[in-house]
């Protein structure tokens, strides 16, 4: 600075610091869990068609230690809507609801019914159709690639309105939809046929797969990949998908039973098995006690939660005798990896809870279910569900330790 003949030279400097300590023990760092029930993981986990979703239950059953359903999913493409700067892998994607989808699969009677509750609008269940999820399960996709004009641009959502299907339920057309690059942007289970993106999905944006399985040493695909959809005019044309979630929150159609929420993040990676220790509990408020039992119910009474909602089935030699401990098994129970706690039922304080009931004390299940079980969990948002604050009452509670190296 100058003030007249005055030249003044200075420094100044300012230092901030923050101090933090944590105590390590045994090579990691342990932490407590608390997690209640509505706090699932949302928009992060879906199910590639209602096929997988029902056969989910079933393949833990048959090997908890290593669920599989018989089909293997060997090639998937995801798209999204694209809300960053990305301007390279976008394409115009329409994602359809029903693609894949034969509800006959569930109940020979009720063809071209999912057993969700959803009529297709358009499709014909032929008799040639396939009764596992394929571009052949309906004709719903034979009957927009008879003509190259029905997939333009300009006129998908016109031709797909005549068939009589409703855009934003039925169909989603993304304009410059992102393709996610797998462990980067997502990881699916081949076994269980899910897949999990590795951040959340808004609300407000779409999501749309094509992938490819076997079964019996069968090949079938469901939407295009890149073989069926490179010689297309990348402007002109669009890409044929199943659609797995809408641009807008709708509880009332089948994409929202494909949201996972039997899935809850530890907020952490590389958990360690020695020190791990989970158990489920249900906080009474009229005892003031927290339960790891329900305090009623013939066959019900005084059993642990964890082993009633199938995560105590085994013991370490891995025989089907509970000890009283988290089944710890990698890619089943629990990933590791990614600190991520996978309950073997889709609906545990839902469906499966009233199956208990009904199972074990059948004569007082109505009574039961309306006073334990959680549906707005699976049927509403996660927002209704925080809402419901008499029946959130189920926590996943216990420590767990993940390694650190210094």
């Amino acid at each position: 600075m100058q003030f007249g003949k005055l030249d003044v030279n200075a420094v100044m400097a300012q230092q901030r610091g923050v101090t933090e300590r944590i105590v390590i023990k045994g090579g990691g760092l342990a932490r407590p869990i608390d997690k209640q029930a509505s706090d699932y993981e949302y928009n992060r986990h879906f199910f590639l068609s209602h096929y997988f979703k029902k056969k989910f239950d079933e393949a833990y059953q048959r090997n908890p230690t290593a669920p599989n359903t018989g089909f293997r999913v060997t090639r998937i493409e995801v798209y999204k809507t694209n809300i960053s700067n990305q301007t390279t892998e976008l394409r115009t994607v329409t994602g359809l609801l029903d693609l894949g989808e034969n509800g006959a699969v569930e109940d020979p009677d009720l063809a071209g019914i999912d057993t969700d509750g959803y009529l297709y609008k358009s499709q014909v269940i032929a008799a040639g159709a396939t009764l596992v999820p394929s571009n052949d399960a309906n004709d719903l996709f034979s009957t927009i690639t008879s003509n190259s004009d029905n997939r333009k641009t300009d006129a998908i959502v016109n031709y797909l309105q005549g068939l009589g299907l409703t855009s934003g339920t039925d169909f989603e057309k993304i304009n410059s939809a992102r393709r996610l690059e797998e462990n980067k942007d997502f990881t699916y289970h081949s076994d269980l046929g899910f897949i999990s993106l590795n951040t959340t999905l808004k609300d407000d944006e779409a999501l749309a797969v094509a992938y490819e399985y076997t079964l019996d040493g069968v090949t079938y695909k469901v939407g295009e990949l890149p073989e069926d959809y490179q010689a297309l005019d990348q402007v002109e044309d669009v890409i044929l998908l199943k659609l797995l979630k809408p641009q807008s929150i709708n509880t009332n159609i089948p994409t929202w039973s494909l949201m996972m929420k039997n899935i809850y993040s530890l907020n952490t990676s590389n958990i360690q098995p020695e020190k791990f220790q989970l158990r489920i509990i249900y906080k009474d408020d009229i005892s003031g006690v927290d339960n790891p039992s329900l305090q009623e119910g013939n066959g019900i009474e005084g059993v642990p939660l964890l082993r009633l909602l199938n995560m105590d089935k085994l013991d370490p030699n891995g025989d089907f005798k509970p000890d009283g401990n988290f089944d710890f098994l990698d890619n089943a129970t629990i990933n590791t990896q990614k600190g991520k706690i996978i309950f073997p039922v889709q609906e545990p304080y839902g469906k499966y809870m009233d199956y208990i009931f009904e199972q074990n004390d059948p004569n007082n299940s109505l009574p039961l279910s309306s006073k334990y079980s959680f549906p707005t969990l699976y049927a509403g948002t996660q927002n209704d569900a925080r809402q419901k604050t008499s029946r959130d009452k189920f926590f996943l509670q216990g420590t767990y330790q993940s390694a650190s190296s210094t």
